[in-house]
């Protein structure tokens, strides 16, 4: 049938059938020679772009496969110049295989899957302190999620970045501080359509020793919603706004050095002053024992002429660069300046991807797979 289509696939077996052709498929060892080939010819291709750029970044995330195995994937990102425009490119380069590997990771929110499995039945997954936890939990997550989708972007940079991830700490503490009873309301509203009582569980309580006078009712229900509070959203917030105020102090540290390279508009009206202390701060940053890798009064004179005959219409870092390679060798310092602020990865996006072809390359039924044949179709199809 497949023959009845294809003029080449027909004599195929036409040959085939007559016996004239006794080797007609294509063998393991074929196929794991061609798979070399090209994924040699792919790396060289990639090799090349990368010693062409000259300046780069290392990105490197893990992540366990079908076979139990920890895979660490390695990404370099880099400008690609071989182009007529500027391209900032992430290049998957290989699979690593991590075969001793110690980590120590502290989340006091974590907790065993059997653990968690008694709570869900001790406490209900259809009371109200369940529902109250998914209000909270969606109104947290869709928060994280929009910011999480803007750094996605391909041409996502660290002014933006830094803007958005900023914005959702603003948006934590004060979540932390006000939305408690706001999804308390929530709650109470979807339970009550729900037909469920909107009640916390009673909790036992320790009660002290005390004199008859001073006894006062307690009531339970308060203490109950208090220990959710504490406990539970309290925890769930510190945990949240602690691991995004990493993220955000990690970009700080790359705008105290690159800031004034960020925006075209900040760059024009920068003072002289101001602007030749951050060049002379980029230079030490750059600085490898007595070398660096831009000289900061250099830096600082093509700075102060380009800011001055930059289009109107230019107005990102990568922009710049583009009419930077126009210029050809004009500004030098200023074109390696904006090279190295453009290979800082905003996040691991593109490493995410990569495990995505791992599960569909290396799934189930080819789990025995071995490290160089994984490497080989990865490096092909990513």
């Amino acid at each position: 049938m497949i023959g009845g289509f294809n003029s080449v696939m027909k004599e195929h077996i036409r040959r085939a059938n007559k016996g004239e052709i006794h080797c007609h498929f294509l063998s393991h060892k074929s196929q794991n020679e061609l798979t070399e080939l090209l994924a040699n010819e792919t790396k060289m291709m990639i090799l090349k772009k990368i010693k062409d750029a000259k300046y780069f970044s290392v990105i490197l995330d893990s992540i366990l496969d079908v076979s139990r195995k920890e895979q660490m994937t390695f990404l370099i990102r880099c400008v690609d110049v071989s182009t007529c425009s500027p391209k900032i490119e992430e290049f998957f380069l290989t699979f690593l295989h991590i075969k001793d590997k110690r980590e120590y990771t502290y989340n006091p929110g974590h907790r065993s899957d059997v653990e968690s499995l008694t709570e869900s039945e001790t406490h209900g997954i259809g009371g109200f302190e369940f529902l109250f936890g998914m209000v909270i939990w969606y109104d947290l997550l869709a928060a994280v999620n929009i910011v999480s989708k803007s750094l996605h972007f391909e041409d996502m940079d660290l002014e933006v970045a830094i803007s958005q991830l900023g914005g959702l700490v603003i948006y934590l503490k004060n979540y932390r501080e006000t939305g408690f009873e706001k999804a308390k309301v929530e709650a109470t509203q979807i339970a009550i359509e729900m037909k469920i009582a909107p009640v916390f569980p009673k909790k036992p309580v320790k009660k002290k020793k005390q004199f008859v006078e001073d006894v006062e009712k307690i009531d339970e229900s308060k203490i109950a919603e208090e220990s959710f509070r504490i406990d539970y959203f309290i925890n769930i917030m510190d945990q949240a706004i602690m691991c995004i105020e990493i993220r955000f102090e990690q970009f700080q540290v790359y705008e105290q050095i690159f800031g004034f390279l960020f925006g075209v508009k900040r760059l024009k009206v920068a003072e002289d002053d101001e602007l030749r202390t951050s060049c002379m701060k980029l230079e030490a940053s750059l600085r490898h024992d007595v070398d660096s890798d831009v000289d900061g009064e250099d830096l600082f004179m093509e700075l102060k002429l380009l800011k001055d005959v930059l289009p109107k219409e230019i107005t990102k870092p990568v922009e710049v660069l583009e009419f930077l390679k126009r210029m050809d060798s004009c500004y030098p310092n200023t074109w390696i300046a904006y090279c190295i602020l453009l290979t800082i990865p905003v996040s691991v996006a593109f490493a995410e991807r990569t495990f995505s072809k791992l599960k569909l390359i290396k799934n189930y039924l080819r789990s025995t797979m071995s490290q160089e044949r994984l490497n080989g179709l990865a490096l092909i199809s990513v």
